[in-house]
């Protein structure tokens, strides 16, 4: 069984990932909290996920990887429909294993996540937490959450 490690840091600083994500919504809108600072991070893949989203591509459950310059890789998890209080367990579940299941077959050994889906997602970290070390008990990949201190 992998287990989660719980840290207390700045997500996108923090040593040895070699991948972050993050809830986001398939409206084509980082436009709040942790995901304007994901949009900061490439303009190009903020255009993607909008596209995306502009064509019904991605969905709730899906995700959408994109590779940083730095090699790191991004993982946009949809988390949910509209922009608020719309995350759903079930979703940040299905999102996040196919984001481990990326990691694994690029060989990743690391994904960095934040407390996804509580704040404005609207959901509580004991229920997301729960449901993110189910997922990363199927995969080899190492599972960390990263809370601001």
């Amino acid at each position: 069984m992998n287990a989660v490690e719980h840290v207390t840091g700045d997500l996108f600083t923090y040593p040895g990932l070699d991948a972050i994500g993050h809830g986001v919504n398939c409206q084509g809108v980082m436009g709040a909290g942790i995901a304007r600072a994901f949009r900061a991070l490439d303009e190009n893949m903020y255009r993607q996920y909008r596209d995306l989203c502009s064509r019904s591509v991605l969905r709730v459950g899906d995700m959408h990887p994109w590779r940083l310059a730095d090699g790191r890789w991004v993982y946009n998890l949809a988390s949910q429909f509209r922009t608020g209080r719309d995350a759903r367990l079930s979703a940040i579940e299905t999102a996040l294993d196919r984001a481990l299941e990326h990691a694994t077959d690029h060989q990743l050994t690391s994904l960095g996540l934040p407390r996804i889906g509580c704040g404005i997602g609207g959901l509580t970290w004991a229920e997301v937490s729960a449901v993110i070390e189910t997922v990363a008990a199927r995969h080899p990949v190492r599972v960390v959450t990263v809370t601001p201190a």
